[in-house]
């Protein structure tokens, strides 16, 4: 994939209602007290990743996962894992019974 492809794939991310590999990212990126420091990602060459992660910490907080306690620091709350896998297991049998409704196989 190139590097279009892949900066493409997290922006599509930030707005999903499920587990996506920013939240593994997010998760990663913890530190031990479980609070995400944005800061780390104050390189140059990780600024589009960062926009991205501050995007998708926006859109948790939106939903009620996650806070933000202190300006670029975030709590992703203990919940968020499990929320969000049972909203994509959601999506998915829904996807499925529209397809078979409508009669298309994938």
């Amino acid at each position: 994939r190139t590097e279009l492809e892949m900066q493409r794939a997290m922006q599509r991310e930030v707005d999903q209602e499920r587990w996506t590999g920013l939240d593994r990212t997010l998760q990663r990126e913890a530190a031990d007290d479980g609070l995400v420091r944005v800061e780390r990602f104050a390189e140059p060459g990780l600024q589009r990743q960062r926009q991205v992660l501050i995007g998708r910490l926006q859109h948790l907080q939106r939903m009620g996962l996650a806070s933000e306690p202190h300006p670029g620091t975030w709590a992703v709350h203990a919940d968020a894992e499990p929320t969000l896998r049972a909203m994509g297991e959601r999506g998915d049998i829904i996807r499925t019974m529209q397809r078979a409704m409508s009669g298309k196989q994938r």
